[in-house]
């Protein structure tokens, strides 16, 4: 992990301050936007960006075997700039801070999902800086900490007020900025968010939190409500709540990784303290040891059986013990429950509500979820669990993408058909179309990540490469940090063969390679170098 000291953080605040140059001349005229926590240059929104003329800037993948899949990637790198707008402009100015990737849902700007659409436009930090899109909600902190889980486009008003129980998304905010960096290798933004992001942990502490008693100890845990964590109908009930909880030890993970990168040693340690609270409390409260799986719980601690995706959230957030990771994974993996033939079902199979149609949150597969799902198997060692399961999906979404010409919001968890049609991949129902938003993370951060298995860190200035396939695949034009580089496992035989990859770079960085087993770290110096793993 790569630490800045202060002068270099303030020196590249300096440096964000610039204006770009095709900005510049309206400078003068921009409304300087001051978070109550976080402050921004002054800076008109950004023109939004022609895909036709910045596409050179974004990594195309390599995949000999699956041109289908290359054409997949590309298409939702077109649908996301789409979706990139400028603010409303009012007769005192712009009404949002900066131009966004929008959630492509309604009139209003998300909260989770633009976190979760910044874990696949961090693929795109070297042509347009999508992390910005968070700017517009630390812009509209309130003074408590508070920030609203939607405004509207058009005046940047809060669709809810703090004290309304849906008015609380998913706290995400920390993990999505540090997904974000590990790609760009933007440490000195991660300082200027800190404040912000710390006095929102603050809030949703005096605000979400529940005490439980359970063997005369009270544990501090959260809740949410079913609109407010994202998941409309889920038919997920009680005062505590997995997915909350779960996301708040993440959330605090994150927190204090930031903090250190921020050189601030105390705060790190207290965000680490809060989370093994927290994670106590999920495994004291929220277990349930008879199914295996994490519930949520009422005020007296009975839990609530209801087998959703929310129950594996732990998994994400590294809260389960060695001991009980077999099982829960067990559970995601039955493909009489979760694991259905397009991961991951929303709700189990076997609850009375799930829908083989989706039914929205009543069985769809969701690309947030999934996402989260995938990223828990590959926290707890199971990468070719991932891996099987986000080919299973992305393959999903690549034979709809042939059916419709479309990506969707959400995807039917069961190959059905329309009438006499072949039994195939469907679009959810409801769903909607041209959904990049987050069904972006797909057919890029999932296939670059868990298909292809290319691991970038930009803090670290290493690429980590879980090469499980033969056939010719890899990423050109990956910009880590300020380095862009090309990577490309020639094909083989099988497994066991020695692994040649052709690596193109114009910067240095750390390239690990793992393969069956073997594991091969080498530097990458400036050029063209091929590497073996015999």
């Amino acid at each position: 992990m790569r630490i800045l000291p202060a002068a270099a953080f303030l020196t590249l605040l300096a440096a964000a301050a610039v204006a770009q140059p095709d900005q510049a001349a309206e400078d003068e005229v921009s409304p300087r936007w001051q978070g109550t926590f976080a402050s921004f240059p002054a800076r008109q929104p950004r023109d939004v960006p022609a895909y036709a003329e910045i596409k050179g800037q974004l990594p195309t993948i390599v995949f000999d075997d699956r041109p289908d899949l290359v054409i997949l990637h590309r298409v939702a790198w077109q649908t996301a700039f789409k979706h990139i707008e400028q603010p409303t402009l009012s007769e005192t100015g712009h009404v949002l801070a900066r131009t966004y990737i929008d959630a492509a849902f309604s009139d209003n700007i998300f909260q989770w999902d633009t976190c979760f659409i910044m874990d696949f436009a961090k693929y795109g930090h070297g042509a347009f800086p999508f992390i910005e899109s968070l700017d517009n909600f630390y812009a509209l902190q309130r003074e408590d900490g508070f920030i609203c889980r939607e405004f509207r486009k058009a005046d940047a008003q809060p669709v809810m007020y703090p004290t309304e129980r849906d008015s609380v998304n998913p706290p995400l905010f920390a993990w999505a900025e540090l997904q974000y960096a590990r790609v760009s290798g933007d440490a000195a933004r991660l300082a200027i968010v800190l404040p912000a992001l710390h006095r929102y942990a603050d809030w949703l502490e005096a605000n979400r939190s529940v005490t439980i008693t359970r063997d005369g100890v009270a544990h501090a845990l959260y809740w949410n409500t079913p609109f407010g964590s994202g998941m409309d109908n889920t038919p997920e009930t009680g005062d505590a709540w997995v997915g909350m909880s779960a996301q708040m030890a993440q959330m605090y993970e994150s927190l204090a990784t930031i903090a250190t990168l921020a050189e601030n040693p105390q705060l790190s340690a207290d965000f680490t303290a809060r989370r093994e609270r927290i994670i106590t409390a999920i495994n004291a409260v929220l277990w349930d040891d008879a199914s295996g799986m994490y519930f949520n719980a009422l005020a007296d601690g009975t839990l609530q059986k209801q087998s959703t995706i929310g129950c594996f959230w732990p998994l994400w957030a590294g809260a389960v013990p060695a001991d009980r990771v077999q099982r829960v994974r067990a559970a995601l993996l039955d493909t009489k429950q979760f694991n259905t033939p397009v991961p991951f079902a929303t709700l189990s199979q076997q609850h009375e509500k799930f829908d083989e149609w989706g039914g929205y949150w009543l069985g769809a597969s969701w690309a947030p979820t999934t996402h989260m799902a995938l990223a828990g198997l590959l926290r707890t060692g199971s990468g070719l669990d991932a891996y099987s399961a986000a080919y299973r999906y992305i393959d999903a979404i690549s034979q709809v993408y042939g059916q419709t010409g479309t990506i969707w919001e959400n995807y039917a968890p069961r190959h059905l058909s329309f009438g006499g049609s072949p039994v195939e991949p469907q679009p959810g129902q409801p769903a909607k179309r041209e959904f990049v938003g987050w069904s972006g993370l797909g057919p890029i951060t999932m296939l670059i990540e868990n298909v292809i298995g290319i691991e970038p860190d930009a803090l670290a200035d290493r690429v980590t490469w879980h090469l499980h396939r033969t056939d010719r695949v890899g990423v050109q034009g990956l910009q880590l940090g300020t380095v862009r580089l090309s990577l490309v496992a020639q094909p083989r035989e099988t497994l066991s063969d020695e692994a040649v990859i052709d690596v193109e770079t114009d910067g240095e960085f750390e390239l690990v390679i793992r393969v069956e087993g073997r594991v091969l770290t080498q530097q990458i110096a400036p050029g063209r170098t091929q590497v073996r793993v015999p």
